[in-house]
């Protein structure tokens, strides 16, 4: 139960570094990179079903993380600028007996690099992951709510859209532009699933709001009255520091949505499924490894996910008919950055998965496509 505190251990991390100033601001990364690149490597698996605590407990896990991601975003508007839009320097003297404007004075340009690249792995873990655990929850308003709220900081909330109404329904078929085909490359597939799951969210807005034929059609138009969200957090960040303070948020949003992208193109790659069957187990790669499904709210429990997407986190369950991935979730998303080294890594996962899990049908469709 205690590994779902990693990331609001992390959120609270990141804060400690900006109120710390210069080196500190690498803080969220290099803690990050040390947890999954290293040591879940070797602190081994969690397999427990159902997880130990109590929905409050894990609720409040999720939830803490939208405040504390709100306060690490006014923290980093505030070093990106030169004055103190909110007041902060009295504020955090005042209750902390911190000077703030001390650690800012002491950053400069190459850590202040570290606070936007720190600030992209919080925005894709916030988004990308409480966010998707909040979007599937259809019948709690609130959620769904702050579920896009949490993916403006990412300027990607039509994710939510394309995600439970695409992604679902089309994975591991080539409809699905989050699917990556055997032989793509992590690079050859990032514009086509940014570019084709936008437009594949406006296209199924656009036809639901004609057909419910609503009043003032723009403004029930969900992928672009939620996309507008973002523009709070662009003039937020043009009031703190101007154009520069803009373009610095603007980098960490597209580092977001590249972080965000590689765990989509890792979940499925290379499975197969014929169009017009169901989902199974065998159709999404799984990791059990302690640390990354606590980070990650089990989302490395990916099989079961899918097969019941209303489930909670905490209800997710480690298959062991499951396939899954040769290497700790942290080692594959490094891996496909270098396409060459990865389609290594996944060429025996690929192979056991033919051998093991594929359906005659799905082994034609795969002999038809070579």
């Amino acid at each position: 139960m205690a590994r779902f505190l990693l990331l609001p251990a992390l959120l609270v991390t990141q804060i400690s570094g900006f109120l710390t100033g210069g080196a500190w601001l690498w803080i969220g990364i290099a803690v990050y990179l040390f947890l999954f690149m290293v040591a879940d490597n070797f602190i081994g698996e969690q397999v427990n079903v159902p997880e130990p605590g109590s929905e409050i407990f894990f609720n409040i896990m999720l939830y803490s993380t939208a405040p504390l991601i709100v306060i690490n975003t006014i923290l980093f508007g505030y070093y990106l600028s030169s004055s103190d839009l909110l007041s902060l320097e009295p504020l955090v003297g005042k209750f902390l007996g911190i000077e703030l404007a001390d650690g800012r004075a002491a950053t400069n340009g190459v850590q202040l690099l570290g606070g936007i690249v720190s600030m992209a792995t919080l925005y894709t873990s916030v988004g990308g992951i409480v966010g998707h655990e909040l979007m599937h929850r259809l019948n709690r308003p609130a959620d769904l709510v702050l579920s896009r709220i949490l993916l403006a900081f990412n300027l990607d909330t039509t994710f939510a859209i394309e995600h439970v109404f695409g992604h679902h329904r089309h994975a591991c078929t080539p409809v699905d532009p989050t699917w990556a085909d055997r032989g793509m490359g992590f690079w050859r597939y990032l514009p086509r699933s940014v570019f084709g799951g936008a437009v594949n969210a406006y296209k199924f807005e656009a036809a639901r709001v004609n057909a419910c034929k609503f009043p003032a059609r723009i403004f029930h138009n969900r992928a672009l009255v939620w996309q507008s969200a973002s523009l709070i957090i662009i003039f937020f960040f043009f009031f703190s520091g101007g154009w520069w303070a803009v373009l610095a948020f603007l980098a960490a949003a597209v580092l977001t949505k590249i972080f965000l992208e590689m765990f989509n193109y890792i979940a499925h790659y290379g499975l197969v499924r014929v169009p017009g069957h169901r989902f199974s187990v065998r159709h999404s790669w799984n990791s059990y490894r302690l640390l990354a499904t606590g980070y990650l709210f089990n989302l490395p429990r990916h099989s079961s996910h899918h097969l019941n997407v209303r489930q909670t986190f905490w209800e997710l369950k480690a298959r062991p008919d499951a396939p899954r991935l040769p290497y700790s979730m942290g080692a594959m998303l490094a891996l496909c950055l270098i396409p060459p080294l990865w389609h290594r890594a996944m060429r025996r996962s690929l192979s056991d998965w033919d051998r093991e899990f594929a359906s005659p049908e799905e082994l034609k469709l795969l002999a038809g496509r070579t």
